[in-house]
């Protein structure tokens, strides 16, 4: 419990084992990118439906993201769970940080004072 971070904290609550914070900070970035890469297409007249391709480029960049994170991760050594589950790398450390408490969540490896 001691020595955890506020990523580690952040990167604690999971989906399919796969730390929910990552999936979301993935993304809105993908979001982010397509919104940027939108703005440039239709400045320059190539859009005609606009929705429907948003919404494509959106989770197209998001697929796009999760692929490079994929082989940047891979090329680096690290190991990842969704590393695992293609075969890529053996099963990452899990580092957990939160205890449920009758008082709430415990804020453990967080620097909190008692006088906020």
């Amino acid at each position: 419990m001691d020595g955890c971070t506020l990523i580690d904290v952040l990167r604690t609550p999971r989906v399919l084992s796969m730390a929910a914070f990552d999936w979301i900070i993935t993304y809105i970035g993908a979001y982010l990118l397509a919104w940027a890469m939108f703005n440039v297409l239709t400045y320059f007249g190539l859009v005609k439906n606009k929705t429907d391709y948003f919404n494509m480029l959106v989770f197209g960049t998001f697929g796009l993201l999760i692929g490079v994170a994929i082989f940047l991760h891979y090329w680096l050594g690290v190991s990842t769970v969704i590393g695992y589950y293609l075969g890529l790398n053996s099963y990452p450390i899990v580092v957990k940080c939160f205890n449920m408490t009758l008082s709430g969540m415990s804020t453990a490896g967080l620097d909190v004072h008692d006088n906020i």
